[in-house]
């Protein structure tokens, strides 16, 4: 299911990411000048979701599209090690539709990039091809720490707080980047190989379940890491921490608005896990701000965050509705 994130003709729900020049008043001015205008556009094509944002570039900064599509490309992938026909055939109408949504938006510059499924797949160079095919731009397959580092970028850049030490997760289907910094620069960053779709398959999440094996596996994943790091703010961004914050609001239509920039604690990140895993799938397709396409692989998402929440003693964390994307957008801007 393709979604909009927000309604444009909605001005309240329209976000507004301020952009602030680096110098002064007068580089400000000239920077204005630059921009006027100017729309840039970035697709995150991710093991689970395929996201497409365009933006324009004003001061502050107006997102024109949002769009968000679970297409589940790292569904399956784990038992014979290919991308299946049927998650192909969905990403590429889905990227279809996205490459009309630039056309009507008369964007030129376009970045794509590529993750985990891909990285993964044996036929990943073979997908990649047809999806620049159907885009009619070329797709860049990034590696691990490159999407961790968008990640955290993309937050860095729009949390108020720029000193704070930050340490951003990003989950996806088929992996989670994690990485560590501050207005100072990344300090740690590393792409573990687990994801909301890998670990439901691996250990049966789509089902009832304790979960139990599967966080202890999570948590074995975690155990060498060794970071030597500050007491820091949690940030998640993606589908997994989007979703957790509105199935704890009860959205019956997603709002990127609502859930930018909002906390969510660990209990009751801990009570989602519990109620989640409790149910079947029928079940969970009944909680509201749950979409019919994630259920079956929420159950994982909600324990990578579980875990990393102990691991790191957060008593909550920040949900940013950014990531891969807003990272690649802030680099065309030159910000």
């Amino acid at each position: 299911m393709c979604r909009p994130r927000f309604s444009p003709t909605d001005e309240t729900l329209v976000p507004q990411i301020p952009v602030t020049p680096k110098d002064d008043k007068a580089q400000a001015l000239r920077y204005a000048l630059r921009m006027s205008n100017r729309r840039v556009a970035a697709i995150d094509i991710g093991s689970n979701s395929i996201l497409l944002t365009i933006v324009e570039a004003r001061t502050p900064l107006h997102i024109l599209v949002d769009e968000a599509t679970v297409t589940g490309l790292s569904k399956g992938l784990s038992k014979e090690g290919l991308i299946q026909p049927d998650r192909l055939k969905k990403s590429l109408d889905t990227l279809s539709k996205y490459r009309a949504l630039l056309d009507e938006h008369d964007v030129k510059e376009v970045k794509v990039a590529a993750t985990e499924a891909l990285r993964k797949a044996k036929n990943g160079e073979e997908v990649r091809k047809q999806i620049e095919q159907v885009l009619k731009l070329p797709v860049d397959l990034i590696p691990g720490d490159r999407e961790a580092e968008l990640s955290f970028w993309s937050v860095q850049k729009d949390f108020a707080d720029r000193k704070a030490k930050k340490l951003v997760f990003d989950i996806g289907g088929a992996s989670t980047e994690l990485c560590y910094g501050s207005d100072r620069g990344i300090e740690h960053r590393i792409s573990l190989k687990v994801g909301s779709v890998l670990l439901s398959e691996k250990f049966g999440l789509k089902n009832k379940s304790d979960g139990s094996e599967a966080s202890k596996y999570v948590w074995e994943l975690l155990k060498p890491l060794n970071w030597k790091t500050e007491p820091c703010l949690g940030f998640g961004v993606a589908g997994t921490i989007t979703t957790a914050l509105a199935v704890e609001m009860k959205m019956t239509q997603y709002q990127r608005s609502k859930v930018h920039g909002q906390s969510i604690s660990r209990d009751r990140i801990e009570f989602w896990r519990k109620e989640i895993l409790s149910r079947n799938l029928d079940e969970r397709r009944d909680l509201p701000g749950l979409p019919f396409d994630r259920a079956d692989v929420f159950g994982g998402g909600v324990t990578i965050i579980s875990v990393l929440m102990d691991y790191f003693k957060w008593n909550e964390v920040i949900c940013m509705d950014s990531g891969v994307r807003f990272g690649l957008i802030y680099e065309m801007l030159g910000l």
